[in-house]
């Protein structure tokens, strides 16, 4: 997800469910650089996320990306808050409260 005055995104690294012959059709062509022929499938984010709540099966796409890149996941209710932040973006202050809610509060390290 964008970060607000910075050029690298955030991102968590989730598993998603998809269907078995959707599945299929990804791990056919993991390997190459055509991963964006097959353009998204539906899937279900089966992770909880730190500082978000989530509650698993979260309703989503799963966008296939060429180089070798993970499938981006867009979750499809921008209403819920990890969905609004993917849109949105979140602050320096927000991407701290994540690492901060999955046990790595990184804030004494900081210059101040």
């Amino acid at each position: 997800m964008p970060v607000k005055g910075s050029d690298i995104p955030f991102g968590f690294g989730v598993w998603c469910s998809l269907k078995p012959e959707n599945y299929d059709a990804y791990a056919a062509i993991i390997h190459t650089d055509n991963n964006t022929s097959l353009g998204s499938f539906f899937g279900w984010m089966s992770n909880s996320l730190p500082y978000y709540d989530t509650e698993a099966p979260l309703a989503c796409d799963v966008v296939f990306q060429d180089g070798g890149v993970r499938p981006l996941i867009k979750v499809h209710d921008d209403t819920h808050p990890l969905g609004h932040d993917q849109v949105n973006g979140i602050t320096f202050d927000t991407l701290l409260d994540i690492y901060a809610a999955a046990g790595r509060d990184i804030r004494p390290h900081l210059e101040r």
